[in-house]
């Protein structure tokens, strides 16, 4: 059995006593594509020295092909960038915010 796990959304960690509440900050981030792939690839490269070397290569094959943004084919800039969203997720909470900038980046590329 496969079973695709996504998250998006808010993770709380609590600890101590007296806890009353979360305090919330809305930051979008970068609404610009071409900012938020830039920074998606920094999150990604930060990513790599915690996953093991077929991941890092597939992470390293993955960017090359979103550096090419716009000019790489839709369906192989939707396959890199859903390469990069399996390895995060699989990686759990250090690969959040890649998972997140990804996930921004298929969405602000049409993809």
């Amino acid at each position: 059995m496969t079973t695709n796990y996504h998250h998006q959304g808010d993770n709380i960690n609590v600890s101590g006593q007296g806890n009353i509440g979360a305090i919330k900050v809305q930051n979008q981030g970068a609404a610009d594509p071409q900012a938020a792939m830039q920074e998606m690839i920094g999150l990604v490269m930060a990513l790599r020295g915690q996953v093991a070397a077929d991941d890092r290569q597939v992470l390293d094959e993955s960017v090359k092909v979103v550096r090419m943004g716009d000019n790489a084919d839709k369906g192989v800039l939707r396959r890199a960038l859903s390469n990069i969203v399996g390895i995060a997720t699989m990686v759990g909470a250090a690969g959040a915010p890649a998972l997140d900038a990804a996930l921004k980046v298929k969405e602000l590329f049409g993809v």
